[in-house]
């Protein structure tokens, strides 16, 4: 709310380099994306070389590329854990040895993990980050090979979860029923585990944490030395 600088003055932080920097760590130097945190809080285990993307169920229109919604619908627990036990597991016919996990989270959002060689934190997402824009296609944020490599899984990834959901019988109620469809998934902030010493390590002391979002029990699974760990 403006009242604490989170991490320096001046610096706007999100909620999770905010939290980050309040439990001792600092998110200039370990910070990797977002994704990470709410794909483990949802429950996914992560492993190094994986990356995870904290993701929403919004509406996309095929014939003219538009997110016409972000947030399909807010109330969609009764629908997420569905949507995400069709989407888990899902094969890519260009990338065979990778495997993907999705779990649901809260409310419209879920966390999806990919699991192969060569992958890399350093793409850009789908997400237009507003409604009534295009849909993006994952660019590589540098020049490596693992970043080009990882940008091709995660389009093939954004086209396959389309085809599921788009044909989903669920989606197809929705639309008979004139709501909006959650046919895509938009992938946003990758990340992947960091490495960090426990906070046991860190502060000599174990610590206890009801955490109300997802995103907030992944980091502190990340951080290890945490007792009671949940996501409202």
């Amino acid at each position: 709310n403006g009242i604490v600088d989170a991490v320096e003055p001046g610096l706007a932080c999100g909620s999770d380099t905010s939290h980050m920097n309040l439990l001792g760590y600092d998110p200039r130097k370990y910070y990797h994306g977002r994704g990470a945190f709410e794909s483990m809080g949802a429950g996914l285990p992560m492993a190094p070389g994986d990356i995870a993307f904290k993701s929403n169920f919004a509406t996309y229109n095929p014939a003219t590329g538009i997110v016409e919604k972000r947030r399909a619908d807010r109330q969609f627990e009764h629908l997420g854990p569905t949507l995400c036990g069709a989407l888990d597991g899902l094969k890519l016919p260009s990338f065979p040895q990778h495997q993907i996990s999705v779990r649901y989270a809260t409310e419209h959002r879920c966390g999806v993990v990919v699991r192969g060689p060569g992958l890399t934190d350093a793409v850009s997402g789908t997400d237009p980050l507003k409604d009534n824009l295009p849909l993006l296609t994952a660019q590589p944020l540098d020049d490596t090979f693992e970043a080009q490599h990882t940008a091709a899984v995660v389009n093939e990834l954004n086209i396959e979860i389309q085809h599921i959901l788009g044909a989903h019988p669920i989606n197809k109620q929705r639309v008979a029923e004139g709501k909006n469809p959650a046919n895509v998934v938009l992938l946003r902030g990758c990340g992947s585990r960091i490495n960090v010493p426990s906070f046991e390590k860190l502060h000599g002391m174990r610590a206890c944490i009801v955490a109300p979002t997802k995103i907030i029990a992944g980091e502190c699974i990340q951080s290890e030395g945490f007792d009671g760990i949940g996501g409202l």
